[in-house]
């Protein structure tokens, strides 16, 4: 009995949608993962990626956050490569700024995580429109 139900529920997933196309991102894009900062510098649709995700302003800051030695007036036109900024690869790093704000910038080990999200979604995404 439970290898009919959960044959039955096989087949209703398998043919309830016999027309649905499925979107399949390139192997290179999701197998080729950088190594390091420099593999990553290299490719440009992650570094288009990674300078709208790979950062984040922060407003509050941690008590014991290690303070950026160089003057930081004015966050709106910000961008960490401009500052010699770049992220670790296996761990998210921060920085506190004297004008109150601060920088976190995620591993690279998480940005490859969060990037194979985006291309996922932006896959799942494209294939809603189409149909």
């Amino acid at each position: 009995m439970l290898f009919s139900l959960i044959f039955s529920l096989f087949i209703g997933l398998v043919f309830d949608h016999p027309n649905q196309q499925s979107t399949i991102v390139s192997a290179q894009e999701t197998l080729e993962t950088p190594l390091s900062w420099k593999d990553w510098t290299q490719d440009e649709a992650r570094m288009s990626w990674w300078e709208l995700h790979g950062w984040v302003v922060l407003e509050e800051l941690k008590p014991n956050m290690t303070v950026w030695t160089g003057e930081i007036e004015d966050m709106t036109d910000f961008h960490p490569l401009d500052w010699g900024l770049k992220p670790d690869l296996e761990k998210s790093i921060q920085w506190a700024f004297s004008n109150g704000t601060g920088i976190h910038l995620h591993g690279l080990d998480r940005c490859e995580v969060l990037y194979q999200r985006f291309l996922v979604n932006k896959a799942a995404g494209t294939n809603q429109t189409k149909q």
